[in-house]
């Protein structure tokens, strides 16, 4: 997936059908490093696939990586907020839990 299309996967995946738990609204925000998405109770975590020298997520692995960091070094303080890292599959087309690993994003409550 290009990173043209980050945009139009942050709007697909605002679909309640690809979900696992109940979803009561949408609400995405931005920062300069990562996308947040809120579906009510959770919240999903999505980093951008950017370079900026001291901070290095422009491949799907080191994104994954740091993902896996965030939760393992966040879990030590608040366990029960920090649940897992969550493939997102698909294709550029379509999204959802079968396909291949278009990105990573840590879920949490």
């Amino acid at each position: 997936m290009s990173d043209t299309q980050t945009p139009n996967l942050i709007q697909a995946l605002q679909n309640p059908e690809l979900y696992n738990h109940d979803v009561t609204g949408f609400q995405v925000l931005e920062t300069h490093i990562s996308w947040v998405i809120l579906t009510g109770e959770h919240a999903y975590k999505i980093k951008k696939p950017v370079d900026f020298g001291f901070l290095d997520f422009s491949t799907l692995e080191r994104r994954r990586h740091f993902c896996e960091e965030e939760l393992r070094l966040n879990r030590r303080l608040a366990d029960s907020l920090y649940l897992d890292v969550v493939p997102i599959c698909g294709s550029a087309d379509r999204r959802g839990r079968r396909g291949h690993r278009i990105r990573h994003s840590n879920a949490s409550v």
